[in-house]
């Protein structure tokens, strides 16, 4: 005989009195009552995703978006704060989302034009400290120090 028990929660738990005569109960349960199986809300759509992610292409697919998306919105959540919107509204939402990355891709840039571009070049290019002065000093919040 199968009983349920739905007032555990949202789920609902399963349990049989068929294990006390059977064979293979050595194999499948140790409890005294016998196997429990709960089932929760969300439970068909993680066996299905799990289906599907045994496919080699959704593999690929994951460790792209891994490898592309997921780490700026890493970035939004964590450096920039991005936990919620502060605007009302759809079209504050998007100019808000907007300054993010527009912040973000900046960050970026400057990160590939320091790697690639080093700090020493750009001294010799610019030909004096003055104008790294001008072009930093509203970044850095406090004059650049100048080298002997």
């Amino acid at each position: 005989a199968l009983t349920t028990n739905k007032n555990r929660g949202a789920g609902t738990s399963y349990t049989t009195t068929a294990c006390e005569a059977c064979e293979l109960r050595v194999k499948c349960t140790n409890a005294e009552r016998g196997r429990r199986i709960k089932r929760e809300p969300g439970d068909i759509e993680k066996e299905l995703l799990r289906g599907v992610m045994r496919h080699p292409q959704a593999k690929k697919i994951l460790y792209q978006r891994k490898a592309m998306v997921e780490p700026v919105f890493s970035v939004l959540r964590l450096k920039q704060g991005l936990n919620r919107f502060r605007r009302k509204g759809l079209e504050g939402v998007k100019r808000e989302f907007a300054l993010h990355m527009l912040a973000y891709n900046l960050s970026r840039y400057i990160a590939a034009a320091i790697a690639i571009y080093p700090l020493s070049h750009l001294l010799k290019d610019l030909g004096s400290i003055a104008c790294l002065e001008a072009i930093l000093g509203g970044f850095l919040g406090s004059p650049v120090q100048k080298l002997a």
